[in-house]
């Protein structure tokens, strides 16, 4: 019992792993190949990772993920850009996500032929990312911006690109 939930986690973490690094190869967002690899190594597919709803393997994947999705989302938040940017954040999260909640209910209701309840209950699990993505992408654009401000030279053709990995970067966002 306690092999078969290591087994998973582990297989979990190498796929997402990969899906990381080939998403950085090909220059897509990550959460398309982590979707992709959990559709490939799920019973759908390739049948690698077999974790039922209720098992213990499942509600551990479910518990780790989610407090490690909260804490690097705590870990990056700059409280003095949320400060500048919240209002137009919360015209932004709360309509896209129940937006985003009933669009991919209907899909899933359409797609994978779930009972309509079911379908939305996907829906409402897979919505709340957006937040997440809004606010990264907007502290990223801020953080561009005050970057190539700071950075720049005085003839504005021959600005650098700043790298994603300087520590600049990482203090604003």
């Amino acid at each position: 019992m306690t092999q078969d939930v290591l087994l998973t986690l582990s297989l979990v973490l190498i796929a997402a792993l990969v899906a990381r690094f080939l998403a950085s190869l090909l220059r897509i967002p990550e959460i398309l190949l982590l979707v992709a690899m959990g559709a490939l190594f799920g019973p759908s597919a390739l049948d690698v990772v077999d974790a039922p709803l209720d098992s213990i393997g499942a509600q551990l994947m479910f518990t780790l993920g989610v407090s490690l999705i909260l804490f690097y989302g705590g870990l990056n938040l700059s409280l003095p850009l949320l400060r500048r940017v919240w209002l137009g954040l919360g015209m932004l999260v709360v309509p896209g996500v129940l937006l985003t909640a009933l669009i991919t209910g209907v899909a899933a209701y359409l797609v994978f032929d779930l009972p309509f309840e079911a379908a939305l209950l996907v829906g409402a699990v897979l919505s709340p990312t957006d937040p997440a993505i809004l606010i990264r992408c907007s502290c990223a654009r801020a953080c561009d911006r005050r970057l190539r401000r700071r950075w720049s030279p005085s003839p504005p053709s021959t600005i650098p690109p700043a790298p994603r990995w300087h520590s600049r970067w990482r203090a604003c966002c």
